[in-house]
């Protein structure tokens, strides 16, 4: 599974570089999950569009440095929204100023991707929006690490809910057997969207067990 790494950049110590490092090598150790690093990226994206001087642009070449931004913008969406599984985010002070971190987890709740959270400001600080799009809150990594652990998985299996009903247009061996009845399935599936569907649910008898194979 493929995680991305959402956090302070712009008004971080070291674009929070450090912690991001920790924490893909202990996922890539502990759970075999891959992370994706924006501080990484972002420097293999400066070297390719020769933007090294880009932060002095925000001051001399408005232009240039909002163009250069842009890029990362559209970068970042396209990973959080298409190519990653999962979002971490560290959420502290250095994240009011900016706006990527408040854009990443809501892209990735849009995107019914689970957003952990990691909260290091006051309760009464964390805004609700942010609350709302997390599927957990964390007050440390080591919390975090322990609830990874134990529904590791969970993760590599992820579970989602379907009404076979409304496959029924598809698949005409549903729309015999269900005769319009309102069933549920559970969906097993991979990272990468593969799986199969098991529905086991009594319509007078015998008990009904259907199979087919989706790519959701």
């Amino acid at each position: 599974m493929i995680v991305y790494l959402s956090g302070a950049m712009e008004f971080a110590e070291d674009e929070g570089a450090n912690w991001r490092k920790d924490l893909s090598s202990w996922l890539d150790n502990n759970l075999g999950h891959k992370a994706f690093d924006p501080v990484v990226n972002s420097k293999k994206l400066i070297k390719e569009e020769g933007a090294e001087n880009y932060r002095i642009w925000k001051e001399t070449n408005l232009n240039n440095y909002i163009n250069f931004i842009r890029k990362c913008v559209d970068e970042d969406i396209n990973i959080v929204r298409n190519h990653t599984d999962y979002l971490i985010c560290l959420w502290d002070k250095n994240v009011l100023k900016g706006a990527g971190t408040h854009s990443e987890v809501t892209i990735a709740y849009d995107s019914k991707k689970p957003v952990y959270l990691i909260n290091k400001l006051p309760k009464k600080d964390l805004s609700g929006w942010i609350m709302a799009c997390s599927t957990e809150i964390f007050n440390n990594f080591d919390e975090l690490k322990n609830f990874l652990i134990k529904n590791i998985n969970q993760m590599n299996h992820p579970k989602a809910i379907v009404h076979l009903d409304r496959l029924a247009r598809n698949y005409k061996i549903l729309s015999n057997s269900v005769n319009g009845k309102r069933l549920m399935a559970v969906v097993k599936a991979n990272a990468y969207g593969h799986g199969a569907i098991e529905c086991s649910k009594n319509i007078g008898r015998p008990r009904l067990r259907l199979f087919l194979s989706f790519y959701c």
